[in-house]
């Protein structure tokens, strides 16, 4: 990567992926980072059209405003405690999570704490849909 940058051509990087990365800093100079994570059969078909601007998928990818310096994962289980109870029961549970909870591997392999904003869900699954959400941030 870095002698193509050397040669002054912009860049593109195409990620073909199922699992998060940790990217070289090399990438961080490239003009445009396309994450395609597992697009399938037609997936060579779709990055072609998408790099030669036949179609922009701008309008169908989710983007937060979580951002972190490197590819980290979508959502990770910080907190857990079984709570058993009667139909008809309530109860109110406090989970914590230890500031290191908020820390993730960086291009380093380091396990640091990247200021920013953080969003928090609460409920018995790991689907997103439904489950109360909060956002807290550091820094």
């Amino acid at each position: 990567m870095e002698k193509l940058q050397d040669a002054g051509t912009p860049l593109v990087v195409v990620l073909i992926n199922t699992k998060p990365l940790v990217l070289p800093r090399s990438v961080q100079g490239a003009a445009a980072i396309l994450e395609c994570f597992n697009p399938g059969m037609k997936g060579g078909t779709a990055v072609a059209e998408i790099l030669w601007g036949k179609v922009n998928p701008s309008a169908k990818l989710c983007v937060s405003d979580e951002v972190t310096s490197v590819t980290w994962v979508d959502k990770e289980l910080k907190a857990f405690q079984r709570v058993s109870l009667e139909p008809g029961e309530t109860r109110t549970v406090s989970l914590k999570v230890p500031f290191d909870g908020f820390s993730l591997v960086d291009a380093d392999v380091r396990r640091i704490v990247e200021p920013g904003a953080f969003q928090i869900l609460v409920g018995g699954s790991s689907r997103s849909a439904g489950l109360p959400r909060g956002s807290c941030s550091l820094g």
